[in-house]
């Protein structure tokens, strides 16, 4: 099948707050787009373009073996990826499946490719020590050259003039004659001209260190780390911090029973201002990002008496008869308070027992538990929070994530004959109970957290969403020679979102590869001393997606809600019966080549996916009495096609300098 391989040490020597933003660049057909400049804001990966209108089209995260969350877990404008609880530095490697036939193993999750992370684990011998550290510094670059108070001034007015000639009959009171800017002296007499980015950017100091032991026998190995990283962000106050331990030990019990445990423990917080650059903020007014750019140039930030500028929700006029739309950016930046943390547990147990000479049995359970804190609070002052005189909400999230895991393997070898089979069972269930509290309308301003006193108290952000999948699988690897190669997968699973009778699919892929380089005829003509590997490769597959963001899709909804003092159900949800699953079927065919002893090697493919069955809320006439006058239905079809190019060059491999270069380009076509 088409896949990528990454070096843990290309992602560890980078300044990241997520291993993600370390694969950007370093494989054929991944798109991978940092949003915004937030801290700890989720990438946007793609693998082999857009794979589901309105479902998640991040590719499945493995780590160890074990699918993990993604997304967006924070509730207000402190972004939180939970990706950024991996440490960067604990990598191994990272795997990269693009086509069907590679992610068909993975059934319903793999419609929108995989990426397969694997851990640092120890190797015998005595106890290495290690340490890695840096330090960087950051600041906004490009950012756009803005009028100053003069300039401002002069196009405001004469906007105001050029809507006058058009229509002599506008209000004065919105388009005054004599214009609506004018200068704003300061306490000394000079004329006001503000750039509002000084006081929103700033220039940030991150560090990140990192220390780990390794080592041991041949019946126990080991591998500990421990991590901290330090983050300012270019907009002020916006500050990520990430503490972690890591424990991964392997122990042989005897010569037919192998033992592993993989522990981690995630501490991350982030803090940050509204910065509109979240998911969801893009036209706040609130967001300092914009702020930044459209706040008027010929206003103070603060008035003479050292008090914000502020009239109301927004900026004081100055000397302006109109005045500006926009919240002064200094309370916001100075008073809000947005921020998300969470506590992260991962553990893993696996055994692996050896029945029969080369048939194993492997069994592990995973608890992944992440408890995330998100909490806000809008001043009383100016921006978002004026209307409510003051505006506080606290929301916790626990996630409960079981995962239990069994196959079968076979791997055996007859001559040049190579089998691998596997069969196995795979349960997930996730269980996520949000609690929360909304407080307004502030007794006295002292107050700037959500244990202040307000005059209204509601219930806000409470919830309870539980979903699981079940999965039966098997795999079949042959090969003969390390020449020619087959692989199948096929994949049953059951996915509860689904409606009943709906909820089970079938999913499958085979690829085949011919390796030429291997070929009597081609190791003994003259071009192997050039051409080192020739290897052609096919495939074909069927995947389905399974990032159904609501849990309850197929069923009638009714929430309870409060009428007066007495209580009740309403009508809030329109369920589909019939809704079932999303799949995509794929075609890949490449080329691999390696030259002068694989120094260099080039990678071409070809991939056509045709994505069917897509869910979407279709919208229904509002005489219908529907909730949302929309219906979940699978309506909708799309194709992702496209090439890929991949080139390799190691220049220079010395023992204490290495050189490596990769190129690569990628086209893709969706309709």
């Amino acid at each position: 099948g088409a896949s990528s391989k990454v070096s843990g040490e290309t992602v560890a020597d980078r300044p990241l707050q997520s291993f993600t933003q370390g694969l950007t660049g370093q494989a054929t057909g991944v798109n991978i787009i940092q949003p915004s400049g937030v801290l700890n804001n989720p990438p946007v990966v793609r693998i082999r373009g857009l794979s589901s209108l309105s479902l998640n089209s991040f590719p499945l995260v493995v780590v160890d073996g074990i699918p993990i969350s993604t997304g967006d877990v924070s509730e207000n404008s402190a972004a939180n990826n939970p990706l950024a609880d991996i440490n960067p530095e604990d990598i191994e490697s990272a795997d990269i499946l693009k086509d069907a036939a590679s992610t068909a193993i993975y059934g319903s999750r793999g419609a929108a490719g995989v990426l397969i992370i694997t851990t640092k684990r120890g190797k015998s011998g005595a106890a290495k020590i290690a340490y890695d550290g840096w330090f960087g510094s950051t600041k906004a670059v490009r950012l756009p050259e803005l009028m100053n108070a003069e300039q401002y001034i002069a196009h405001k007015n004469n906007a105001i003039k050029n809507a006058r000639e058009i229509n002599p009959k506008l209000a004065t009171g919105s388009y005054p004659v004599d214009g609506g800017f004018f200068p704003t002296l300061d306490e000394n007499g000079n004329t006001v001209n503000t750039r509002w980015y000084d006081y929103v950017y700033r220039d940030a100091i991150s560090q990140n260190h990192n220390l780990s032991i390794s080592g041991g026998t041949d019946n126990t190995k080991y591998f500990f780390s421990g991590s901290l990283s330090d983050q300012d962000g270019i907009l002020v106050n916006n500050n990520f911090k990430r503490k972690g331990i890591r424990a991964n030990v392997d122990h042989k019990l005897n010569d037919w029973i192998k033992l592993g445990a993989n522990l981690t423990y995630t501490n991350s917080a982030n803090n940050s201002p509204n910065s509109g650059s979240v998911e969801g903020a893009a036209f706040n007014t609130s967001g300092l990002g914009r702020i930044a750019m459209v706040q008027a140039p010929n206003v103070p930030a603060y008035l003479p008496n050292g008090d914000y500028n502020v009239t109301g929700s927004s900026i004081g006029k100055g000397a302006n008869v109109l005045a500006p739309n926009y919240p002064n950016p200094l309370p916001i930046r100075d008073l809000d308070k947005n921020s998300s943390e969470t506590n992260r547990f991962f553990s893993n147990i696996n055994t692996e027992i050896k029945l029969l000479d080369g048939l194993t049995f492997n069994t592990s359970l995973t608890w992944d538990l992440r408890n995330t804190n998100n909490q806000q609070f809008w001043n009383p002052i100016n921006g978002d929070g004026y209307s409510y005189n003051g505006y506080a909400y606290n929301n916790h999230a626990k996630s409960n994530n079981f995962l239990i895991f069994n196959t079968l393997v076979y791997n055996k070898s007859f001559g040049q004959h190579n089998i691998t089979a596997l069969a196995g069972h795979e349960a997930q269930k996730t269980r996520v109970e949000n609690w929360g509290a909304v407080r307004y309308d502030l007794t006295d301003w002292y107050f700037n957290q959500f244990q202040g006193n307000y005059l209204t108290n509601d219930a806000g952000g409470n919830s309870i969403g539980e979903s699981a999948i079940e999965s039966y699988f098997t795999s079949l690897n042959y090969n003969y020679g390390n020449r020619y190669y087959v692989t199948a997968n096929f994949r049953r699973d059951g996915l509860s979102p689904l409606a009943p009778g709906k909820k089970w699919g079938n999913f499958g892929g085979v690829s085949v590869g011919w390796t030429i380089s291997q070929e009597e005829f081609f190791k003994s003509s003259s071009i192997s001393n050039v051409l080192s590997n020739l290897r052609l490769r096919g495939s074909w597959g069927k995947v389905g997606n399974g990032a159904i963001s609501n849990l309850y899709g197929s069923f009638d909804i009714y929430d309870p809600t409060i009428y007066g003092n007495v209580g009740g159900m309403i009508f809030t949800q329109t369920g589909n019966r019939e809704l079932t699953w999303e799949t995509a079927n794929q075609t890949n065919v490449g080329i691999d080549l390696g030259f002068l002893n694989d120094r260099i090697s080039l990678e071409a493919s070809y991939y056509h996916k045709d994505h069917n069955g897509l869910i979407l809320a279709v919208p229904q006439t509002p005489s219908k009495g529907i909730p949302g006058n929309s219906i979940l239905m699978n309506i909708g079809s799309m194709y992702n096609k496209g090439f890929e190019f991949g080139l390799n060059v190691r220049a220079v491999q010395k023992e204490n300098f290495k050189w490596t270069t990769t190129l690569n380009f990628s086209t893709n076509k969706n309709m």
